[in-house]
């Protein structure tokens, strides 16, 4: 995320609105919000990462719904297996 900031500097330019920007990535581990600074150097690999993750995440939620529908399938097959297998029992 890109900020613009005042420095608190009286003579500064950043107080007649001409603000530093910096930049900061947040994110979640072991439960909680961490939110780092980032230099100006580091911003371009982060956002390349950022959106490596995002196309990751997409690929295994859509692994995930396949996993699901195979697992129902294998489900229905059994049940199906028992059922013959109780009426031939009669």
């Amino acid at each position: 995320m890109e900020l613009h900031l005042t420095c608190g500097k009286k003579r500064c330019r950043c107080q007649e609105g001409h603000r530093h920007r910096a930049f900061h990535v947040s994110f979640r581990a072991h439960g909680r919000a961490y939110v780092l600074h980032l230099p100006k150097g580091a911003v371009a690999e982060v956002r390349k990462g950022t959106q490596n993750w995002l196309r990751l995440k997409t690929v295994l939620e859509e692994l995930a719904v396949v996993q699901v529908q195979l697992w129902k399938e294998e489900y229905r097959k059994g049940r199906q297996a028992v059922e013959r297998k109780s009426t031939k029992a009669r």
